[in-house]
């Protein structure tokens, strides 16, 4: 997968985007101590993303995902099949 170049200006940081990850990664793990239910906004960062999101119907979307878009045309982060690009997004 080819990975997109940086706009001037915008390039990223690596070290401040895991320090924010890991803000919010705390923030969720408060909330899910205190209310175990859906949340209309996912975590960008979610670990277990695929049983969060997909549950056990996980395998068989990507199953089904890899017979209509075997070249991954529809790639958002965290869909079925995603796991296949990079953990920041910049391939794929």
């Amino acid at each position: 997968m080819r990975r997109r170049p940086p706009i001037r200006g915008h390039e990223r940081d690596l070290e401040l985007g895991r320090h924010r990850a890991g803000e919010v990664a705390r923030a969720i793990a408060e909330l899910k101590a205190v209310a175990s239910s859906y949340f209309a906004e996912s975590s960008y960062s979610e670990p277990s993303w695929q049983a969060a999101y997909w549950g056990p119907h996980h395998t068989s979307l990507a199953t089904i995902q890899q017979v209509y878009d075997p070249d991954d045309l529809f790639d958002v982060h965290h869909g079925v099949g995603s796991e296949r690009c990079s953990p920041d997004s910049s391939t794929g």
